[in-house]
């Protein structure tokens, strides 16, 4: 189990990764399109923001070959019923999902929690591997998308109905620490930061840490 974790905002990451472009590209961007109001030769103010684009295709097409070049999307079947996605993983980095029999899931249901209401569902038990060795940190965000279930929207229903107050389906993890002079402890801990997709029944994080560590989902409060 881990004892450390850092979920970065997916959407925002998301956005950041795919979708910006050096400020030297954007620099001349914006160059082109001051030129090409100002420059009475409209044939060269056109081939610049030609040239402009031509650039921006190209980085974007490097780029895309090198993210192939160095990293790897993979998806793991979790425990029934539920399906776990990785995306920007590492080549030489290898994902595993261990074994959780039927008692220890019930167990780790039943393990306290901190920051969540109650624990709706494990999804898997996620580790991953550098040949034979643990790996725990990555030098770039992993994203990781898991769904929920109908299983879990019913459970979150009836806490609503039981404390009557808005409360909403969060994904989460075991985390294991050791407070000063004190006994370990492990509790269910929400992930910071997160997307929902509710169509799609599924939740996406981002980190760079890591450990032995199951997941699954839960409720606030």
């Amino acid at each position: 189990m881990n004892n450390g974790m850092s979920a970065w905002n997916a959407k925002g990451n998301f956005l950041t990764r795919n979708l910006e472009v050096p400020a030297w590209l954007s620099t001349l961007a914006g160059i082109a399109l001051v030129l090409g109001t100002v420059i009475e030769n409209r044939p060269l103010s056109i081939w610049l923001v030609i040239i402009i684009i031509v650039l921006m295709v190209l980085w974007l097409f490097l780029r895309q070959r090198s993210y192939a070049a160095m990293f790897k999307d993979i998806t793991l079947a979790g425990l029934p019923g539920y399906t776990i996605h990785l995306s920007y993983v590492p080549k030489n980095i290898t994902p595993k999902l261990l074994p959780v029999a039927s008692e220890q899931g019930k167990s780790l249901m039943d393990t306290p929690t901190d920051g969540v209401g109650m624990i709706t569902s494990v999804a898997g038990n996620l580790v991953f591997y550098s040949g034979e060795q643990e790996v725990n940190s990555f030098l770039r965000p992993i994203r990781l998308t898991y769904n929920f279930t109908p299983v879990d929207e019913q459970k979150l229903l009836d806490r609503r109905n039981v404390l009557n107050q808005d409360i909403n389906l969060i994904p989460v993890y075991l985390y294991t620490y050791t407070p000063k002079n004190k006994e370990e402890l492990t509790v269910w801990k929400p992930f910071q930061n997160f997307s929902i997709d509710k169509d799609a029944r599924t939740f996406t994080i981002e980190f760079q840490f890591w450990g032995d560590q199951p997941l699954g989902a839960g409720t606030k409060p």
